[in-house]
């Protein structure tokens, strides 16, 4: 069995989800002093179990189900937030995860509704909503009975957690995001745009997610989609962390043909050392000069297997930095013109600060203005991510607003806020919620 114990009065703190897996369960053990004994002891509840493994909540973020045991008074005590009229030995409570990692614990209070089906179909989906990984917060739902971030009781003895089984799939990107991040049209242009102190990397790994998930998740429909990355701000390490905290394996794309990384940091910035045998294959850029690097991302679609190729560039502006002035607003943006004849649709990443985009006193401000103004002008949506107004939040990392003739049928422009936690986690909310 495998058990996460909880000393009284402490938070509920529980692993990663990759480390739940299918236990057995096992009847709590009870005060044999109390005459409530006898009424409705509830343990693996089945028509709960049932719903959970048959996939219910999964599109809505995805929940476990656990159970929590415990052998105390309290219970006994008719509290109407506790058990009510009914003795449980077994409180069925769905976990409920935010960036990989069980965040709260909503417990079900009243043992009448564990028979109640459509009640435990809504209870599973809103909790999944919740803190599925997929929107944030929010408080538990007194309409069905939902407590939730309730304590576990107040007892002197150790409490245990018992994990059921894990949802097949919790997914890693924010379910508000979703319909901006699925591919694109053939041929359309994306741009996502960040300033100092609210960087794209985690819109841009969602993105790289969202493209090659279909062989993880099983959708059929992006299973013959590859990607090429070429990053002039972060190497091919920093990329495949980020992604193995989403559970994708940029590696093992990579040997399939789905997935091509281009190191334009290494070798571009400085000397660049020979790959050894052995070593993971990438391309790297080995100078600034355009037509090289054309020719080099070229190779890198060509190193594709799939029939759809998505390119994603990111922070294709610093060339305009480290280039002398022959590379200007124009030349990067007939690069990305030749380059998106060769694939399904092109991603880019461009930093939009004020002062790179705003002032214009240098030829750098007026060429970077250029290319980013250019570009959001031609883009079929641009995701641009920037600080709060107001300064920081504790719960807040920035907003993210999403503009473009590309997204009228997903709803129109709209605007969110964003909370990266340090796990690599993310939720996605709208104000006020």
């Amino acid at each position: 069995m495998h058990t996460f114990s909880l000393r009284a009065g402490l938070r509920p703190l529980y692993g990663k989800t990759s480390s739940l897996r299918a236990v057995s369960i096992q009847r709590a053990s009870i005060s044999s002093s109390t005459p409530r004994q006898a009424k409705n002891q509830i343990y693996a509840p089945p028509l709960l179990h049932d719903l959970v493994e048959s996939g219910i909540g999964e599109e809505e973020g995805g929940v476990s189900l656990a159970t929590v045991e415990f052998d105390s008074p309290d219970i006994m005590s008719g509290d109407p937030n506790l058990a009510m009229t009914y003795m449980i030995t077994s409180i069925p409570t769905l976990l409920s995860f935010d960036g990989g990692e069980a965040q709260t614990a909503t417990k079900l209070s009243d043992a009448r509704k564990l028979a109640d089906r459509e009640f435990l179909k809504e209870w599973i989906r809103t909790e999944a909503r919740r803190h599925g990984g997929r929107g944030g917060g929010g408080g538990g739902s007194s309409l069905f009975g939902v407590q939730s971030n309730l304590k576990i009781f107040n007892i002197d003895q150790t409490t245990s957690i018992d994990t059921d089984r894990k949802m097949a799939s919790v997914s890693r990107i924010p379910h508000i995001l979703e319909p901006y991040l699925a591919l694109p049209s053939e041929g359309s242009l994306n741009l996502v745009t960040s300033v100092l102190g609210a960087s794209s990397n985690w819109l841009l790994l969602r993105h790289v997610y969202s493209y090659l998930r279909g062989s993880t998740d099983g959708d059929e429909s992006t299973k013959d989609t590859g990607v090429v990355l070429v990053s002039f701000m972060r190497d091919g390490a920093f990329w495949r962390e980020g992604s193995t905290k989403l559970g994708l394996d940029l590696d093992a794309h990579s040997r399939t043909g789905r997935f091509t990384f281009v190191d334009g940091l290494t070798g571009t910035y400085g000397d660049s050392k020979p790959q050894t045998p052995g070593a993971r294959k990438e391309r790297v850029l080995r100078g600034t000069n355009l037509a090289d690097i054309k020719k080099e991302i070229e190779g890198a679609i060509g190193d594709l297997k799939a029939s759809r190729k998505v390119l994603i560039i990111d922070q294709l502006d610093a060339l305009l930095a480290i280039t002398d002035e022959s590379t200007t607003s124009l030349t990067l943006q007939n690069l990305v013109l030749g380059l998106r004849s060769l694939v399904h649709s092109t991603l880019l990443t461009l930093s939009a600060d004020t002062p790179l985009v705003a002032a214009q006193a240098t030829t750098l401000e007026r060429e970077h203005a250029s290319l980013v103004l250019s570009t959001a002008h031609v883009a079929d949506a641009v995701l641009a991510l920037r600080m709060l107004d107001t300064g920081t939040a504790r719960d807040v990392s920035g907003v993210v607003r999403i503009t473009g003739p590309g997204i009228e049928g997903m709803g129109g422009a709209a605007e969110y806020l964003y909370h990266v936690v340090a796990d690599g986690g993310v939720k996605v909310f709208e104000r006020g919620t």
